[in-house]
């Protein structure tokens, strides 16, 4: 979770640089504009290309987290007290603490003397 914030606060930054430098331009009439024009584009480019590229793998990660969650698992209820195990069918996204929601509608809750078991 660090890791993805200090992502995003490098990325802003960068953006910032780059869109600072595209305000700083002298006047146009000066040769010295025409000098620097070339870096800046490439600058600016690079910022969109790297841009660009976040945001595709950003893109990927999500659909592929999104199917990860979608796909179907089997929960085994373990009574800690008999070792009796009760089996259901539900989706990864419908698993939570100490309750889930099977394929088909019911929704349960374990009691404190059981355990949830998630097995794909």
């Amino acid at each position: 979770m660090v890791g993805k914030v200090l992502f995003a606060l490098i990325l802003l930054l960068v953006i910032a640089v780059v869109i600072a430098r595209g305000k700083k331009r002298p006047p146009s009439g000066s040769s010295a504009s025409q000098a620097s024009e070339p870096k800046a584009s490439i600058a600016r480019q690079t910022a969109w290309i790297f841009i660009g590229i976040v945001l595709v793998t950003s893109l990927i990660g999500l659909v592929w987290q999104w199917q990860d969650r979608q796909q179907e698992v089997t929960v085994a209820v373990v009574d800690t007290v008999t070792g009796k195990t009760t089996e259901y069918r539900s989706r990864a996204n419908l698993v939570e603490d100490r309750r889930f929601e099977t394929l088909d509608g019911r929704r349960i809750q374990v009691a404190d003397n059981e355990r949830i078991e998630v097995r794909k």
